[in-house]
């Protein structure tokens, strides 16, 4: 389950150059992934790989030429919005490319909780996402565990789920011509590269 994340943090970026909100919820994921997949496909099981997301995906674009925000302008929710449709993509396109083997890949909106994620949030976004939370961190927890074991998914590789259930994400998610999904992959990988060779 691919659960780290952060959310709405002023203009920051990680040791090897990465927008924060990208390098931690997309970038990282990637990674990560690159480094399991080889034993997770030599498995004589399936493994599943669940990447949690978020509704704020429907918000987001993906700019490909400027992936941290070095030469745009910054917006907290645009840059967490980014992030966010980078896991659906990333569910999407790992899912086409694990086609034939063991493993199958998720993404999820977890539901509106109450977490320390909001601490970036000002003290009336707080309180208007207080109103809003419709579930406890065990309730939260419930699409992710569901995405892991849940058999009715093994028809749904790539898919989208909220309340344990298959929805349709975005049109720009659903990337139904698959160029966005793997350009974002391609680009992706060529900058991990480049920061582990830096």
């Amino acid at each position: 389950v691919l659960n780290a994340g952060v959310m709405l943090c002023p203009q920051e970026y990680t040791a090897q150059g990465f927008e924060r909100q990208i390098g931690t919820n997309h970038f990282g994921h990637f990674y990560l992934t690159q480094l399991l997949l080889p034993k997770m496909k030599a498995q004589a099981h399936p493994s599943r790989v669940v990447v949690v997301s978020s509704e704020t995906h429907k918000v987001g674009c993906i700019t490909l030429q400027d992936l941290h925000c070095r030469n745009r302008r910054y917006w907290s929710w645009g840059a967490y919005a980014q992030s966010k449709l980078a896991n659906v993509l990333f569910a999407k396109e790992l899912s086409d490319r694990c086609e034939g083997t063991p493993v199958k890949a998720f993404s999820l909106h977890p539901g509106a909780i109450n977490t320390p994620l909001q601490r970036h949030m000002t003290f009336i976004m707080n309180w208007v996402a207080y109103l809003v939370h419709d579930k406890d961190t065990a309730q939260g927890a419930s699409t992710s565990v569901f995405a892991c074991v849940a058999p009715v998914l093994e028809t749904h590789p790539g898919g989208y789920l909220s309340d344990c259930a298959v929805v349709t994400p975005s049109a720009t998610a659903q990337d139904l011509q698959k160029t966005l999904r793997k350009a974002l992959w391609e680009t992706t990988a060529a900058q991990i590269e480049q920061a582990l060779a830096s």
